[in-house]
């Protein structure tokens, strides 16, 4: 069993997280990390939710306006 001290790491991933759990409660714990329904349970759950879903949606329109930049800017280097 890996220890996470060990682990000279700055972000761990999910299965070095995993790695110092006992191989009985490794499956059920997976389950609840990577099961969608349970990552906004909670008194703030709805608010963590819709900060989800703001950022996705302002990342979708500055990469689409960043995207329109580069078009208009190798347009006019053309000319």
């Amino acid at each position: 069993m890996t220890k996470l001290v060990e682990l000279e790491l700055e972000h761990w991933s999910h299965d070095d997280l995993l790695s110092c759990m006992a191989s009985s409660n490794r499956a059920q714990v997976y389950d609840i990390i990577h099961n969608p329904k349970s990552k906004f349970k909670g008194a703030n759950g709805p608010v963590l939710a819709v900060v989800k879903l703001q950022t996705a949606w302002r990342r979708h329109k500055a990469h689409t306006a960043y995207s329109q930049l580069k078009f208009l800017m190798k347009k006019a280097t053309v000319i």
